[in-house]
């Protein structure tokens, strides 16, 4: 009995849902903040520019006010109230030129979309990207890779600080030593380190597994132990 509650504890449950919930779709941003589930954007049939949330207490979607745009392949991350969306901007003569950054603050439900400014290494400000990894650790979001149109996958590692809303290069693209150009890739932090694993270069398929370790400032591949086959790179 003990074994079986045990594993109960990871079979997946459907949740039966009322009106209105969101549509189907893929390449959409996702993240959580405080009971909330936050969804934005994305592809059906075409792009996709609305924007949800979904109460894990209650078992309800709500549909909030959205930006102006419409993103796939973007991503979001939450940081003391604010959600931070970065990138997925379809290409066209209109969007050249401006700053694939958004910031929605909760409690006063409303967007804000961020200027471009100069990274403080002299670099041009961030382009527009897509199938690039986000996460946050201490007061800046951390964004790694992508792919950029006309340029393919990129290997830039930046960082924007939350409280200067500032842009920074953390490691140069052309470092020997590291994930290389990637894009559709996963990356989480635990502890002072950001994971990084699979994903696309150019075509194809990635399965390594990288550390980036914030407090020293390097990269290094981790060689793993797994079962039989393994998992196969593009993004979870």
């Amino acid at each position: 009995m003990k074994q079986e509650a045990e594993a109960g504890e990871f079979l997946w449950e459907h949740l039966p849902l009322g009106e209105p919930v969101p549509c189907d779709r893929y390449k959409h941003a996702c993240c959580l903040y405080g009971r909330f589930i936050y969804v934005h954007g994305g592809r059906e049939t075409g792009s996709l520019g609305d924007f949800w949330r979904y109460n894990l207490e209650c078992n309800e979607w709500e549909q909030l006010k959205c930006t102006e745009e419409k993103l796939e392949g973007h991503s979001m991350v939450a940081y003391q109230g604010v959600l931070c969306v970065f990138g997925g901007v379809i290409d066209s003569a209109f969007t050249q030129g401006k700053c694939p950054l958004w910031m929605y603050e909760i409690d006063a439900a409303k967007w804000i979309l961020c200027p471009r400014r100069e990274l403080e290494l002299k670099c041009a400000s961030p382009d527009n990207r897509k199938g690039h990894s986000a996460v946050v650790y201490g007061s800046s979001m951390y964004i790694y890779g992508g792919y950029l149109d006309l340029k393919g996958p990129s290997s830039e590692f930046l960082a924007f600080n939350f409280d200067t809303r500032r842009w920074s290069l953390v490691s140069p693209s052309c470092s020997d030593h590291g994930p290389g150009c990637r894009h559709l890739h996963s990356a989480v932090v635990y502890g002072a380190a950001m994971y990084l694993f699979g994903g696309l270069n150019v075509k194809d398929e990635q399965n390594d597994l990288w550390k980036w370790n914030f407090s020293s400032n390097t990269w290094s591949k981790i060689k793993a132990r797994c079962a039989s086959g393994g998992p196969q790179g593009v993004e979870a």
